[in-house]
């Protein structure tokens, strides 16, 4: 069983956004849980220090310089191979928001979006979401692996203790068609 969790990093003009170091504290967490590792995907933006995670996915493709649903969930994919996630964590922007249930469709799973808790017990993962305008909390159950989760920005503290750490670089090379 995957015990690793991955993380979308979403940059703008070089630097990560606020959001994103909340999700990959948030996975580190997750990832320590589970016994597993943190990777974590950075598209476009070079190499830039990601922190919290032990490995960065980075594609650097000119094709990718503006955002497509399709070419970003190819490189998130792409990453997913390589790292085998139990989860998949989005920050929940409007890409994130965007791309979360386009990569759970694609890896035939299930995605919760605007997530405010992630809870593991065991190997198993559930996230709790609002509904009903926020009146309601509803806890969800994955079937199946990853668990493709965006998490609502502002509720997720990122740790500075282990922010320094220096991520092992993969560059992704991807075979994209002319639609992307």
């Amino acid at each position: 069983m995957a015990v690793n969790v991955l993380v979308f990093v979403e940059q703008q003009n070089g630097a990560i956004r606020r959001s994103s170091l909340e999700a990959l504290s948030e996975g580190k967490r997750i990832a320590a849980k589970l016994g597993g590792s943190l990777s974590a995907i950075l598209i476009g933006g070079g190499t830039a220090t990601v922190p919290y995670a032990e490995k960065l996915y980075a594609v650097d493709d000119s094709r990718l310089d503006r955002y497509t649903p399709e070419g970003y969930a190819h490189a998130i994919m792409e990453a997913a191979k390589r790292s085998n996630p139990a989860a998949i964590l989005f920050p929940a922007t409007s890409m994130g928001k965007d791309l979360a249930p386009t990569v759970a469709a694609m890896l035939e799973s299930t995605a919760a979006v605007d997530c405010i808790k992630i809870n593991v017990e065991g190997l198993r993962l559930t996230a709790v979401r609002p509904v009903y305008a926020g009146k309601l909390l509803a806890t969800v159950a994955f079937r199946k692996s990853p668990a493709i989760v965006s998490l609502r920005p502002n509720l997720f503290p990122a740790d500075p203790s282990d922010a320094a750490r220096a991520a092992v670089v993969e560059k992704l090379s991807l075979t994209l068609g002319a639609e992307s």
